[in-house]
């Protein structure tokens, strides 16, 4: 039978004695242990039809009419069976993996910072100092001497052991206050979920900030500004550095009003077209994958929030679907553990419900080479 919101055990082994006026539900208070194996889990088989040593399933409505009848001890869902006992809760595991927020974070970090999936907590990963795909020798370079051998090359990156971090944030909910309340559980994972996603992606902005080469800074207000140029300027200097231009654009919201305004200049003889362009427009014209528009903010005061990337682009090589030793500027290690990338714990206490959200990751900057950064100003 299909079970409506939660699965409920009736234990008839440990409530044998109570089975003689029917099947009862039985919450973890009621048994010191509970094991379910294949084929013990059965329908409700009605009042009075209990099976000693069978364990059998009941949804809201057959709690409900054994409620009415006298026949209810207790009922509790899978994720409040083993109270006092931290627990994956796999009901809320699944909801945070299908959580659709409206700043879209898992999406930036995606396109910011690409994941890169380890096998385990450690690894390891190519760390690039200088490209070795686009060279070219002299034929005469390459031709062996008679007698003699091949010109040698050596492979300049190497092999780094990294391990990701078991990220996660703790928060209590008062039973008194709706800490059982599925919905109030499902709306702290949303929380802390979002919080941990948008510390994810502000690490990984001050990582390629502090690893990116400065292009000159651009001011975008003076009456001959290129922004669209500078951009091109910025993809063509990751190639000459790296052997493939860059193929990600990412502009701080300041850069993109700054953009947008000088376009919108109404003395402009040229280019105010390109004021209104999508970013996959623009990213057309720049030839790469994608422009990022980050747009997301974080809460700077109890009044205030501030941008993440504030007037500054961005443009570096990272793709998605990459394996830790593929060439790339930023990866994001991360393994997925049992449950998924986002794992929720849960513990019932006697008056709290502890929820854990947490999961293993680590961002890194596998190759500074052809990383480009610039400021821009207006005025």
């Amino acid at each position: 039978m299909k079970l409506n919101f939660s699965i409920f055990a009736l234990a008839s082994m440990a409530l044998q004695r109570c089975f003689s006026s029917g099947p009862m539900a039985a919450n973890d208070r009621g048994l010191d242990s509970l094991i379910i194996t294949p084929g013990s889990l059965s329908s409700d088989p009605g009042f009075n039809h209990a099976k000693a040593g069978v364990i059998y399933a009941a949804n809201e409505t057959e709690l409900s009419a054994a409620w009415r009848s006298g026949n209810v001890i207790e009922a509790a869902n899978d994720g409040n069976l083993a109270a006092g006992t931290m627990a994956l809760s796999q009901p809320l595991t699944q909801f945070s993996t299908g959580i659709r927020d409206r700043e879209n974070l898992q999406e930036i970090l995606d396109r910011l910072c690409p994941m890169a999936a380890v096998g385990g907590l450690r690894f390891s990963y190519l760390s690039e100092t200088e490209s070795e795909e686009m060279q070219k020798r002299e034929i005469a370079q390459l031709a062996r001497p008679v007698n003699g051998e091949f010109a040698e090359t050596k492979i300049t990156g190497s092999v780094v052991d990294g391990a990701v971090d078991n990220l996660g944030i703790i928060t209590y909910l008062d039973i008194d206050q709706g800490g059982l309340v599925p919905e109030m559980q499902q709306a702290v994972v949303q929380s802390r979920r979002n919080l941990i996603l948008r510390s994810l992606i502000a690490d990984a902005l001050a990582k390629i900030d502090a690893a990116a080469t400065a292009d000159t800074s651009k001011n975008w207000g003076d009456a001959a500004a290129n922004p669209d140029g500078n951009i091109r300027e910025m993809v063509k200097n990751c190639g000459d550095a790296r052997g493939e231009d860059a193929n990600v654009v990412v502009l701080g919201q300041g850069a993109g009003h700054y953009r947008m305004d000088a376009y919108e200049v109404p003395t402009r003889t040229n280019g105010s077209e390109h004021g209104g362009w999508t970013m996959q427009r623009l990213a057309e014209y720049l030839q790469v994958d994608d422009v990022l528009s980050l747009k997301a903010r974080y809460r700077s005061s109890a009044t205030a929030a501030a941008a993440l990337l504030g007037a500054k682009v961005y443009a570096y090589n990272a793709r998605s679907g990459l394996m830790p030793m593929d060439s790339s500027n930023v990866k994001r290690f991360q393994h997925i553990a049992t449950g998924g990338a986002m794992r929720v714990w849960i513990e019932v206490g006697t008056h709290r419900v502890k929820i854990i959200v947490d999961c293993y990751a680590r961002n890194v900057v596998t190759s500074t080479v052809g990383l480009r950064k610039r400021t821009i100003t207006w005025s």
